[in-house]
């Protein structure tokens, strides 16, 4: 699967203020805590990955903020289980 489709719908957030779409990344978190069965988590999930994207790149996320975070999550996976991925 192809994360980066999500770029696409950056669009989503025309118009919103920050405190707007701040406030729509929490609505989508409830959503997804609330939801019932593995399908509706999936549905709501993906929307909170959605939103919380549109969410960092409308406060400034650049990336170089991400490759410092992948490096972060490299960091520990090696720390933690003493395992280089070279991915």
């Amino acid at each position: 699967m192809d994360l980066n489709k999500l770029k696409n719908y950056r669009e989503l957030t025309v118009g919103a203020t920050h405190s707007q779409q701040r406030d729509k990344v929490v609505e989508e978190i409830n959503e997804f805590l609330e939801a019932g069965n593995k399908e509706d988590k999936i549905h709501e999930g993906l929307d909170v990955m959605t939103v919380m994207y549109n969410y960092l790149f409308m406060i400034g996320m650049t990336e170089k903020d991400f490759y410092k975070h992948i490096k972060k999550l490299d960091d520990f996976v090696e720390r933690k289980y003493n395992k280089d991925l070279n991915l």
